[in-house]
């Protein structure tokens, strides 16, 4: 059965692309100096946030878009470390310092785009490698627990500072316990594994704050062990994880009916790695014979399928619920990176080449942006960044150079951020995509109008010849509105042909008549949709 569904889903593959024109985009880079720029981060207002080196040590740096203008935001001597950048522009990092007694500690610290003032969140000891903002720039992480048990090993607690009354919780509370992997979503809930592998012999669990009701909830509530690396967080309140014993399977709870279902059969086989969707679809990873399979489990119809091979690297979801994913090509020959539609169980192979396709981000909307290269993985020189528009379906090469260009990240604008070699040093780059000059206001790109000159926000085309009615006179199809097209218009008057009805009003009358004679002595168009 399963050899089955391997061969229906590679019949379904289709390349994307065509021969559509590239996206026209520019390429400007962000950083010019002769250090170190990297680990970076993007909004989606093409703000980006970064780690630079000083010539002593990094420090955290800010290009803001709507300025065009760069500002260095610490000047210390340790290396901060950006963790979370939110569209606000807030930004949160950790800090390393040593406290009163000498003692190696981290401190998480917060600047807040509206005040430019930058706060310590954590008011006791040291604070935890995990941390999560949301929109409003909330932020949960997790912290050594402030009252150890005495004798027991360090534990840690899940804390939440709240923006908008600016009050730091302590929101798990729970000495001597291990409480890990904070995830917050922009309604205020906040979920973590209560108790880790090092739990004495109890089984982790996962639970919820709720940040409206203040209430605590174990969700899990089981006899399996928790994991929280699979764990995953939608903004309505849903969780998918999963769990670590030899029969792994997954989870998912549903906050609209309060219920949990373990929608991974029992089979004793290894599924790891689920991605939750918008509206509580998951995927996942299931180890089968020749290698990790994709799964996916449809919330509507309540049904899980097979959908492909895959390599180990799971894929995300778009808003629309369609799936991206990394994996090899049908033949075996290369990589590859594919979009799976649930609705049609069609997969697109977006880039479908013969190069390896790697390093590869996704937004909201289904822009992918990744590094491809030579199968030599050693040929740094021909690593280049690479983007797919999902409103298009084209790719374009955004690199095309002789040095080493990698890591790749595009927002939900579709502009791409990398870091590259300049010669020198790592810099970092971005592409933006090109404004498109709209000359008649009516909406529509010149690129893509059927009168560029006249504006029809409705691109009523008759005829379908690639010139809209209100710039199209030509009746008899010759190139040119002149008296034999004038001779057609004037038999049609008082129809409801379409051809000659330009202002789409379902008659041709004496408001076409005035339309026809602007347009006689010229060509059709001009229209930006044609050669």
């Amino acid at each position: 059965m399963k050899n089955f569904w391997i061969a229906l889903s590679f019949l379904s593959i289709v390349s994307a692309g065509g021969n559509a024109a590239a996206q026209n985009y520019n390429v400007s880079q962000v950083t010019n100096n002769t250090t170190n720029d990297g680990y970076f981060f993007l909004n989606n207002n093409d703000d980006v946030l970064w780690a630079g080196w000083d010539g002593t040590d990094f420090e955290l740096f800010l290009y803001t878009a709507a300025t065009g203008t760069t500002e260095q935001l610490t000047n210390n001597l340790v290396d901060d470390n950006p963790m979370a950048f939110n569209n606000r522009g807030d930004v949160a990092w950790y800090l390393p310092a040593v406290d009163a007694l000498g003692n190696p500690v981290t401190n998480l610290m917060r600047r807040d785009a509206t005040t430019k003032l930058i706060t310590q969140l954590n008011t006791g000891p040291t604070a935890g490698w995990v941390i999560s903002m949301n929109a409003a720039g909330d932020v949960a992480w997790t912290q050594v627990d402030a009252v150890p048990m005495v004798g027991a090993a360090t534990t840690l607690d899940v804390y939440y500072y709240n923006n908008a009354t600016q009050v730091v919780k302590n929101v798990s509370n729970s000495p001597g316990i291990t409480d890990e992997s904070p995830q917050l979503n922009n309604q205020g809930d906040i979920i973590w594994v209560y108790n880790s592998l090092q739990d004495n012999g109890e089984d982790a669990e996962i639970y919820r704050y709720n940040a409206s009701t203040n209430l605590i909830t174990n969700i899990s509530n089981n006899t399996v062990t928790d994991t929280g690396w699979s764990l995953q967080l939608n903004q309505r309140g849903d969780i998918a994880w999963g769990t670590s014993e030899t029969d792994a399977n997954i989870y998912l709870y549903e906050a609209l009916t309060n219920s949990v279902t373990r929608i991974t059969p029992d089979n004793l086989a290894y599924d790891t790695s689920p991605s939750l969707s918008a509206n509580g679809d998951v995927t996942w990873l299931h180890s089968g014979v020749s290698g990790y399979e994709l799964y996916y489990f449809n919330n509507q119809s309540r049904a899980s399928n097979y959908v492909a091979q895959i390599n180990s690297n799971p894929g995300r979801f778009t808003s629309s619920g369609d799936y991206v994913f990394h994996g090899p090509d049908p033949l075996g020959l290369d990589s590859d990176i594919f979009k799976y539609k649930p609705v049609t169980g069609e997969i697109i192979n977006l880039t479908n080449d013969d190069l390896e396709n790697w390093s590869w981000w996704l937004n909201a909307n289904g822009d992918v942006s990744w590094t491809s290269y030579t199968g030599n993985g050693s040929d740094y020189t021909t690593y280049e960044i690479n983007t797919y528009d999902s409103a298009t379906g084209t790719q374009t090469r955004l690199t095309s150079n002789i040095v080493y260009d990698d890591s790749p990240i595009i927002n939900n604008n579709g502009t791409v951020v990398w870091y590259g070699w300049d010669g020198t040093d790592y810099e970092i780059f971005m592409a933006k995509v090109a404004s498109i000059p709209d000359t008649d206001g009516d909406g529509v790109p010149d690129n893509v109008d059927n009168c560029t000159l006249v504006a029809n926000p409705d691109q009523y085309d008759a005829n379908g010849d690639g010139f809209g009615n209100l710039c199209d006179g030509d009746l008899n199809n010759d190139n040119v509105v002149n008296f034999g097209d004038y001779g057609i218009f004037r038999q049609r008057l008082g129809t409801t042909d379409a051809e000659a009805d330009f202002n789409h009003d379902g008659v041709v009358n004496l408001g076409d008549y005035g339309i026809f004679r602007t347009l006689l002595g010229s060509a059709p168009g001009p229209a930006g949709i044609l050669p």
